[in-house]
């Protein structure tokens, strides 16, 4: 098939570099490139999805099933009061 076709500048530099690596005409070329090019991006479309199995990870070991930001959020709870208790205790002491 002959037909005419538009390069972009960047392209038609590539073209002639593997011209001259090769030792090539345009004509080989530009056939094996499209071809390389067309043929690699029909087998990444049919490659298989990558899927990822899910699996239940259990509990924690001392049987909790609370989340671990809930576990924390507990932690900061239970530092918070055990803070201010003692401050109670404090100001109650020296009053």
């Amino acid at each position: 098939m002959t037909t005419t076709v538009n390069l972009a500048p960047d392209v038609a530099q590539l073209l002639t570099v593997a011209m001259r690596d090769s030792g090539q005409s345009l004509d080989d070329v530009l056939n094996q490139a499209v071809r390389r090019c067309l043929v690699s991006d029909k087998s990444d479309v049919d490659e298989e999805p990558f899927v990822v199995e899910p699996f239940a990870m259990g509990t924690l070991s001392n049987g909790d099933e609370r989340l671990p930001s809930q576990l924390e959020h507990d932690s900061i709870v239970e530092d918070f009061l055990e803070v201010t208790t003692k401050r109670r205790e404090r100001l109650r002491g020296s009053s």
